[in-house]
């Protein structure tokens, strides 16, 4: 199941009693090199997707079972991130 995050925040609140993840896998990669990008304009950050958040959002219970959370980080151009790797994740 996926949560459609960007509807999420243009339909207005999301309130739950609770939520159970089960096995849930989160990658995170935040790219801090600061040099120009034809594409276009840049996705969000991490930081700024959650700063981004201005719905009410109000969950009762959050219950995580065996998760798993990798947070990488690049600071230079073309050079392999750091990595941060959690597992186990449960509470």
């Amino acid at each position: 199941m996926g949560w459609a995050f960007a509807d999420w925040i243009q339909a207005g609140a999301f309130r739950a009693r609770e939520v159970h993840v089960l096995h849930p896998s989160f990658d995170l990669l935040a790219d801090r090199d600061k040099s120009v990008r034809p594409s276009g304009p840049s996705p969000l950050m991490v930081d700024e997707a959650l700063a981004a958040i201005r719905p009410p959002l109000q969950l009762d219970l959050l219950s995580i079972t065996d998760g798993n959370l990798t947070y990488g980080e690049r600071v230079v151009a073309g050079a392999a991130p750091g990595v941060l790797t959690f597992t186990a994740l449960t509470g």
